[in-house]
């Protein structure tokens, strides 16, 4: 029994660690620094002793940035070949990354391999963090806007604690949309849970620039 109890308590210390490390990860992504965010997500990827997931997602993420698309496909491949890892967010995220490496014909499929999920979130509970990978596929498919944002945006933006990437990705949509007032709201909004966040304020100026009004006042 006791030995049980010590292995509970390493695992248990090993996941603080791990839990601890992906947040520096997120850190170093936040912050810009992507050549050292890329590296630690391949170092944890190489150690293959964890659940893997968000580490393949940061790394697409953090390779995309530098442009360094060959590296970004090969997280994703394997990352699809890891039977540990569900196709709900990668196969999403694989659209972008298929194209910038010239395979139309990939990137086509990642698409339609993401459909089975998309149409899923009618009978099933999604997580909001899936929800936004969906989201963004759906509006390539030629999904409602007002449909996307109210089935796959607004949980996260209403979940306690709410989703960063859920604000985004609704301010994104507003901006393509040219809808300058609601992209505004929307950071706005955001910038209460998330403030001084380079991504929202950037969105924010966006919005600004759009509808003509370059002062951007008070949250």
């Amino acid at each position: 029994m006791r030995v049980l109890f010590l292995s509970i308590s390493f695992w248990w210390a090993l996941t603080d660690v791990r839990s601890d490390a992906f947040e520096e990860a997120q850190r170093l992504w936040l912050s810009g620094e992507y050549h050292e965010c890329l590296d630690a997500c391949q170092k944890e990827l190489e150690s293959n002793e964890s659940f893997q997931e968000k580490w393949y997602l940061l790394g697409i993420d953090a390779a995309m940035a530098l442009g360094q698309y060959g590296t970004a496909n090969s997280i994703l491949e394997d990352g699809l070949e890891d039977r540990r890892v569900s196709g709900i967010k990668l196969f999403p995220a694989g659209h972008p990354v298929a194209l910038f490496n010239n395979q139309k014909d990939i990137a086509a499929e990642y698409l339609e391999k993401s459909v089975p999920y998309i149409n899923s979130v009618r009978y099933s509970n999604v997580a909001p963090d899936s929800l936004v990978y969906l989201g963004r596929a759906a509006l390539i498919l030629e999904v409602d806007p007002r449909v996307v944002l109210e089935v796959f945006y607004d949980a996260g933006m209403k979940a306690s604690p709410p989703l960063r990437d859920s604000f985004l990705a609704a301010a994104d949509l507003a901006l393509e949309k040219e809808d300058y007032a609601v992209a505004e709201n929307t950071v706005k909004e955001a910038l209460v849970h998330f403030p001084d966040d380079a991504d929202l304020l950037f969105r924010w100026a966006q919005a600004l620039g759009g509808s003509g009004n370059d002062q951007m006042g008070q949250v």
